[in-house]
């Protein structure tokens, strides 16, 4: 999963381990997340709708579940009542940054709606 690219694709781990990595303009990288079973992939990408901030790879073989963007929306209008425990618990565990204080009003602005 690359850098930079739009995200329509929701994955949790089931089993096995991969890593988020960000990689600067000067080519060096940084790990910035291992992901370990339980953990959600492209949660906030697909939530604020903005391109993927981080390279994910592979360490361990892995089995994800992948639901698409459209299902995702469509999971939180059905239960919207739910929506803002599902938001949450998809970002538990997550670093505190700007992309997080987007993904919160773009939850509020969602949930203002119904």
């Amino acid at each position: 999963m690359e850098q930079g690219n739009v995200v329509d694709q929701l994955y949790f781990v089931c089993h096995g381990v991969l890593e988020e990595v960000s990689i600067a303009k000067d080519g060096s990288e940084e790990t910035m997340t291992l992901l370990e079973p339980n953990s959600s992939v492209r949660d906030i990408s697909i939530a604020c709708n903005i391109p993927q901030p981080y390279i994910v790879r592979v360490c361990e073989l892995c089995r994800l579940i992948r639901i698409d963007k459209q299902s995702f929306s469509n999971i939180l209008e059905i239960y919207f009542h739910d929506g803002r425990r599902i938001l949450s618990n998809l970002l538990q565990g997550k670093e505190s940054n700007l992309r997080i204080k987007q993904l919160e009003s773009d939850i509020a602005l969602h949930i203002g709606k119904h």
